[in-house]
């Protein structure tokens, strides 16, 4: 193994083991050293973050941060080897200082953190009160059946509630291959009520002149296609609504987790989108309250507690092209993603500095769509009147009034 000499400020130097052929950036990064800040020397000639390792060449690295790098890098010191999970957070102290947490848990003890956490946060956000109608997605997939088993778990240091999960038609998870009946018996199980919403009745919503699964392919072939993964939750959550209004809902409930909130968050940051110009983790668009119990507990943190009360592990996917994110939008996942393990405990920063820049700023006004009642902020619209779903099933002739 060759080794890279990292020299920093002071002149305190390390030694980092540098396989052949790794780049200079991956042996930087293995050591929690950011290569921005870092010039690499090989025998007296500076090279770049992508060069790789030469066994016949001597490196020299210096840090140019004046960071105190042992004290930053302490915070991430590896703990319970055995432990299914480790959860860490990281902190500042009044006066600047930084603290850290580190707790190494059990299967058994994570899903009791998890459904503590859940709890933590309904209470604080006041997400559920008593004797409130609930509806909440549920596909089946990882994130709305973890939430299902938490409820469930919690239920009885919960106000009084109702929950009816629904199921919709045609956005049923590959990854899970699960059928109606499925989740319907998964569902009741756990004490709540189940509908599943037909393609029919999504047909009927967007006065579609095809089923939802053949629109959705028929829009493969656009210019629309790179948009799919934002477009097929748009359909779901409408069809969320519809059933809210058919049981006299108080709010909708869904599993948009960690990762999730982050990457709205990022992407409104990034590109001026409204995708998340309100307050988590609850907010109205127009007579509709979203609800996001999970926001606090990562996509890893869901699975593992699902395994704990199922045994169920992951199956290959083999997903429609309506799952995948467009490259934008799944760029500002693998961000969200790569800062949770930067920054463990950034999520309640960020939404903290969210909620307090959104209560500062004026909201755009919400409208209906002309075509199948969906309510967004008014600047969504096109000319027509029509949400951007029912724009993009018009402009390839889907719908039964296009022209």
């Amino acid at each position: 193994m060759h080794e890279l000499m990292v020299r920093e400020r002071d002149g305190t130097t390390e030694r980092l083991p540098a396989r052949p052929g790794a780049s200079v950036g991956s042996v930087l990064l293995s050591a929690r050293i950011p290569p921005p800040s870092v010039v690499v020397i090989a025998d007296g000639s500076p090279v770049s973050a992508d060069h790789r390792i030469d066994p016949d060449r001597s490196y020299e690295a210096r840090l140019l941060e004046g960071y105190d790098l042992d004290r930053i890098r302490s915070a991430f010191d590896p703990v319970g080897d055995d432990a299914a999970h480790v959860d860490r957070r990281l902190t500042f102290g009044e006066t600047g200082g930084l603290d850290s947490s580190t707790t190494a848990r059990s299967l058994d003890d994570h899903q009791a953190a998890v459904e503590a956490r859940l709890l933590d946060t309904i209470r604080h956000f006041d997400l559920i009160s008593e004797g409130e109608s609930l509806v909440l997605g549920a596909s089946g997939g990882l994130d709305s059946s973890a939430l299902l088993r938490g409820l469930a778990a919690i239920r009885d240091d919960l106000p009084t509630f109702d929950l009816t999960a629904v199921t919709v038609a045609d956005f049923i998870p590959v990854e899970d291959a699960r059928s109606s009946a499925d989740i319907a018996e998964m569902v009741e199980s756990l004490g709540f009520d189940h509908r599943f919403v037909e393609s029919e009745t999504i047909a009927d919503t967007y006065g579609l002149t095809d089923t939802p699964t053949a629109a959705m392919r028929a829009l493969e072939a656009t210019d629309h296609a790179p948009t799919l993964g934002s477009l097929a939750p748009n359909v779901n959550q409408r069809m969320l609504e519809r059933v809210a209004e058919e049981v006299g809902a108080d709010a909708i409930l869904t599993g948009v987790h960690t990762t999730e909130l982050l990457g709205g968050i990022l992407n409104e940051w990034f590109t001026g989108a409204t995708v998340r110009r309100q307050s988590i983790p609850e907010h109205s668009l127009g007579p509709y309250a979203y609800r996001y119990p999970l926001v606090f507990l990562s996509k890893r943190e869901l699975f593992l507690y699902r395994y704990g009360k199922t045994g169920q592990t992951l199956r290959d996917r083999t997903e429609n092209p309506w799952d995948w994110l467009a490259d934008e939008q799944s760029f500002h996942y693998y961000l969200a993603d790569m800062l949770q393990a930067l920054w463990p405990g950034v999520e309640h920063w960020v939404v903290e500095s969210h909620n307090a820049r959104v209560a500062a700023v004026d909201h755009p006004p919400t409208d209906r769509c002309d075509n199948c009642g969906k309510v967004k902020p008014a600047p969504d619209f096109d000319s027509t009147g029509r949400c951007p779903v029912c724009s993009a099933f018009d402009s390839v002739g889907l719908l039964v009034d296009s022209d």
